[in-house]
């Protein structure tokens, strides 16, 4: 099964918008990632593995297919927060729908813990022009001030609370809105 997660690359003071659209592969090991630096590739496949091993999925894919839509122009940070969500789609323990129309912005460390990453406030204003309807954050880029934004923001801490989120919202909502 493949999956398609969007999610936001490092590119000026906004960021650039762009689908992880992933593939989990049986076989061989191997983490293929088109337009990355093999080392860049290396150290988000070992930070990916864990985070998935301590978010509790006994068995990780051996392989992945990764392609990034559109491709970026020079070498940026591997989204290894979209990449794991996406293995999670297409190994089919996570639904798509969840994250049909939501932004996911965030990097992955190896513990499963998520932490932001750059630009999060233009990030919310280019899904909110986009008419995306939520997204998916570190929970320490929520706006402190307590006004609701739009799109809706949700924060996670870690893997495991983003799993959870998208278990419970496709057990709520097949379609994958929010209630």
């Amino acid at each position: 099964m493949f999956s398609d997660i969007l999610t936001a690359l490092p590119a000026g003071p906004s960021g650039r918008l762009v689908h992880v659209q992933t593939e989990a592969l049986e076989g061989p090991r191997c983490f293929l990632i088109p337009g990355q630096e093999k080392a860049s590739a290396g150290e988000a496949e070992a930070r990916i593995r864990s985070a998935l091993r301590l978010s509790g999925i006994s068995a990780p894919p051996e392989g992945a297919r990764v392609l990034l839509a559109p491709l970026p122009l020079l070498p940026c940070p591997v989204p290894d927060l979209a990449v794991a969500a996406g293995l999670l789609v297409s190994m089919g323990v996570l639904p798509q729908e969840a994250f049909r129309g939501c932004l996911l912005a965030g990097s992955l460390l190896p513990d499963g813990t998520i932490r932001p990453a750059e630009g999060i406030p233009a990030l919310v204003r280019e899904a909110k022009d986009r008419g995306l309807r939520a997204c998916l954050l570190p929970l320490s880029c929520l706006p402190r001030d307590g006004k609701a934004c739009r799109p809706v923001c949700l924060g996670f801490e870690s893997l495991k609370d983003l799993m959870a989120y998208a278990v419970s919202v496709s057990a709520r909502d097949p379609e994958g809105g929010f209630l």
